[in-house]
């Protein structure tokens, strides 16, 4: 069965109206689900009891599951979230010295193929790409975690496991769902995407028009330096980088964390 986190409002609109109910119903069914941090309590929506039981025979509202947590001297709680699909990824959840606000860092990838000599990530290799859906229910678990410890989860980057930009069909479905009003509502200006400076995706980030911040994770001001710290970015030189950096802080406006 299709999990209720890889839908948008107009694709699950569209499954309503194979069904035979109304798709506008969608948008009060996402609401909810994203309002109730991966739950839906079907009592404070009138969606009728015909086009309940549908949903709840036919579609799934969680497919990952926290089987492990650490948290630090300083709050800091780190995740671990297994998935249906097979595998697990790791999520972060930082209090703000604002004490009613909080930091997330979630995952784009199951492991990461980018061979970072710093990254423990890289380790053992790429397993796979996380869906959309996979994405969203981290932003979900990291919220529902602020909300219980008196925090509002405020800001959100792309800074986990993998390499957002060699995933960025699904990172970008997921931050679309994840910031717009109505579902997650974060605000795009709240999300960070960060990259090693993989230019073909900084050039596909800025088309898409997000307004959200890239962060560039350099390393080293030199190529040889570089390459050996993060050796799969040969082909893409510092001073290239930069300037796709510079070309994506002119296009959106939005200043590049280097």
């Amino acid at each position: 069965m299709p999990f209720l986190s890889e839908f948008d409002i107009a694709e699950l609109g569209a499954l309503f109206s194979q069904w035979g109910f109304k798709p506008t119903h969608a948008a009060s069914l996402l609401r909810a689900y994203y309002d109730g941090d991966g739950q839906v309590d079907f009592a404070a929506r009138r969606l009728g009891k015909q086009l309940q039981a549908r949903i709840e025979s036919e579609l799934q509202f969680q497919q990952s599951r926290p089987i492990n947590s650490v948290t630090s001297g300083d709050g800091t709680t780190k995740f671990l979230l297994s998935f249906a699909g097979g595998g697990a990824v790791e999520s972060v959840l930082m209090p703000a010295y604002d004490p009613v606000r909080a930091a997330g860092c979630v995952s784009s990838q199951i492991g990461c193929a980018m061979g970072c000599d710093f990254c423990a990530s890289t380790k053992n290799g790429l397993e796979r790409n996380l869906t959309s859906g996979e994405i969203v229910e981290q932003f979900l678990t990291l919220r529902g975690h602020a909300r219980a410890s008196g925090r509002r989860l405020a800001t959100l980057v792309f800074m986990g496991m993998g390499e957002p930009m060699k995933n960025l069909d699904n990172v970008i479905a997921a931050v679309k769902r994840i910031a717009s009003p109505g579902l997650g509502n974060l605000g795009f200006r709240n999300i960070t995407i960060s990259t090693v400076g993989i230019i073909p995706g900084i050039e596909r980030l800025a088309e898409a028009n997000l307004n959200v911040h890239l962060a560039l994770s350099l390393h080293a001001p030199d190529d040889q330096t570089r390459w050996q710290i993060v050796p799969m970015t040969r082909k893409f030189g510092v001073a290239d980088i930069v300037v796709a950096a510079r070309k994506f802080q002119e296009r959106t406006g939005r200043v590049v964390n280097i």
